[in-house]
């Protein structure tokens, strides 16, 4: 976290990341299989060097699928995680250091760190209206203020985002439908709200707004308080009602 608050204070003076930075980033990557190596995408997302993040994100899907991969969060309580038989054997078979490699964190930005968040995922920051804080616990929703999202959703929505730029169209619809097919089949998803809000401005991004409009939807049910979707939802019908 302390390489991507030094990388957003000099991306937000200069559009470049620091040599400092870049060392303390490179000092986290093996946090577990995925999370900081996507932090590290993302930081090169926001300086505009799309191959660099690239590169990394194809290592990072390689990585995630050599072994059955875990996704560990610790936002909220949640009920008991899907661990397969497989995952259980690996456990007991591998030494504690080597856990690390089949395990993923959620992938999290706090505001310090916001210029290295794509735009679309620096909604979630501001998520919270006056009248959720109400139903907000102050010691345990501290991560509402915060970007936060499972690492394969991210993944694969960056991955969208830099094809685009890349002007790769096949390998940016791949990308897109393997977003979709994560959001519709993982059961361990922790915030399938926030990886519904991204599918649903991809939506828009694909001129798409009846698809956007149903994520906002499903995302709402997910999640009905403290949740951006709401915003993405009045954003979307006033462009709809002003284009009529």
């Amino acid at each position: 976290m302390y390489g991507s608050i030094l990388a957003s204070y000099s991306i937000g003076e200069n559009n470049q990341v620091s040599p400092q930075a870049l060392v303390w980033l490179s000092a986290g990557l093996n946090s577990d299989i995925s999370s900081s190596r996507l932090k590290l995408a993302s930081v090169f997302y926001s300086t505009g060097d799309m191959e660099k993040a690239e590169l990394i994100l194809r290592h990072t899907e390689q990585q995630y699928y050599s072994y059955p991969v875990l996704p560990i969060c610790g936002c909220y309580i949640h009920p008991q995680e899907a661990v397969t038989e497989e995952f259980e054997r690996l456990c007991g078979e591998q030494s504690e250091n080597c856990i690390k490699h089949i395990t993923t964190f959620c992938v999290r930005f706090i505001q310090g760190e916001i210029n290295c968040v794509p735009h679309e995922l620096q909604y979630e920051m501001f998520r919270s209206t006056q009248d959720d804080m109400i139903h907000r616990d102050e010691d345990k929703d501290c991560w509402m203020d915060w970007a936060v999202v499972d690492s394969l959703p991210f993944l694969y929505f960056l991955q969208y985002k830099i094809y685009c730029h890349l002007q790769r169209h096949q390998d940016q619809q791949q990308a897109l439908g393997k977003l979709i097919r994560t959001i519709e089949t993982d059961k361990n998803l922790r915030h399938r709200e926030t990886a519904l809000n991204i599918l649903g401005q991809c939506m828009e991004q694909e001129n798409r707004p009846q698809v956007a409009l149903k994520c906002y939807m499903l995302s709402l049910r997910q999640r009905a308080r403290n949740n951006v979707a709401n915003i993405h939802l009045c954003k979307l019908l006033s462009g709809l009602l002003v284009s009529q």
